[in-house]
């Protein structure tokens, strides 16, 4: 079975910001380059480890999202997938949103198989 079927959400393009944060003094800022319901994909040239846990701030558009999530998978010197954790239910209503308008948008489900 391909990793489209396995996929329990569907994944959108998207294009905005990604700051994310280890809780340390590490910080890492990169381009979104699709998102689901249960997570993210950061385009940047230096991805953390896998199970490294972060805080993160994604904006698109005018919305902002704030949480905590686990990086799942690394691509190195592309980016990595970041899966949320936690969210409070301001950021969640906005995340909502955020999703909401990538169904309803013109946005097409993407359907290659080794992101989010």
């Amino acid at each position: 079975m391909d990793m489209v079927r396995k996929r329990k959400t569907l994944r959108f393009r998207c294009h905005g910001a990604a700051e994310l944060s280890d809780g340390g003094n590490r910080k890492l800022w990169g381009r979104l380059g699709d998102i689901c319901a249960a997570g993210f994909y950061v385009s940047t040239v230096g991805p953390w480890p896998i199970n490294t846990e972060v805080e993160f701030r994604l904006q698109v558009d005018n919305t902002v999202v704030r949480g905590k999530g686990v990086v799942a998978s690394t691509n190195p010197g592309v980016g990595m997938t970041v899966i949320i954790r936690e969210i409070t239910q301001e950021h969640a209503i906005a995340f909502e949103k955020l999703m909401e308008g990538m169904t309803e948008s013109a946005n097409s489900p993407i359907t290659a198989n080794w992101r989010v």
